[in-house]
C-alpha cells in the first residue's frame, strides 16, 4: 500500500475523530424534533422537571432537580436491531457540564422499560431520569452513540444538536 494512501486514510480518521470528540451542541432544537444518526432516529417526546418521583406510594427526592425525559427511538434499519443504552443520552448545561442518567432513580421509576433491544423497522420509547443541580442553566439533552457509517456522510451532525429542556 503506498504511503500516500496510508497518510490520506490517517488524515480522514483524524478528521472524523476530531469532529466526534470536539462536537458540541451548536444547534438547539425543540421537543419533538427528530435527530437522525445513521438508520436510527431519536425524538424527545416528553420532558418535565420535578423535585420528587412517586414510586409505589413512596417519594424519591432529588438531590437537586429531576429531569424526567421520554425518548422515542425509531429503528429505520432493514436488518439490524438497535441496542438502547441509557448512557447514550446526557444533559449538558450552558457551561459544558455533563450529567448522566441517575440509574438509582431510573430503576425505581414505575415506567422503566427493561427491554432494551429495538428490532429493525420498529420503535420503542425509553424513560430517562437525570438528577441535576437546581441551579442548572440552559440544559440541553444530547445524544452520544459513537460514529456510524451514516455519520461519515454528514460529519457527525447528530452530535451537534441539543434538545432544549423546559
Amino acid at each position: 500500500m503506498p504511503l500516500s494512501a496510508l497518510v490520506l486514510g490517517g488524515l480522514v480518521i483524524t478528521v472524523y475523530a476530531g469532529l466526534y470528540f470536539l462536537a458540541r451542541p451548536t444547534t438547539q432544537v425543540a421537543l419533538g424534533t427528530p435527530i437522525r444518526q445513521d438508520d436510527f432516529t431519536y425524538t424527545v417526546v416528553h420532558a418535565a422537571k420535578a423535585q420528587t418521583l412517586a414510586v409505589n406510594g413512596q417519594s424519591i427526592r432529588a438531590r437537586g432537580s429531576f429531569y424526567i425525559v421520554t425518548v422515542r427511538l425509531d429503528n429505520n434499519a432493514v436488518r439490524v436491531p438497535f441496542e438502547w443504552r441509557d448512557d447514550i443520552a446526557l444533559l449538558v448545561d450552558a457551561h459544558g457540564n455533563k450529567y448522566r442518567v441517575d440509574t438509582n432513580a431510573l430503576a425505581a421509576a414505575p415506567a422503566y422499560e427493561r427491554e432494551r433491544s429495538v428490532p429493525a423497522g420498529q420503535n420503542a420509547s425509553f424513560m430517562l431520569v437525570f438528577d441535576v443541580p437546581k441551579t442548572i442553566e440552559q440544559p440541553l439533552l444530547v445524544f452520544d452513540n459513537g460514529i456510524m457509517m451514516g455519520d461519515a456522510f454528514n460529519f457527525v451532525a447528530y452530535r451537534r444538536m441539543g434538545v432544549v429542556m423546559p
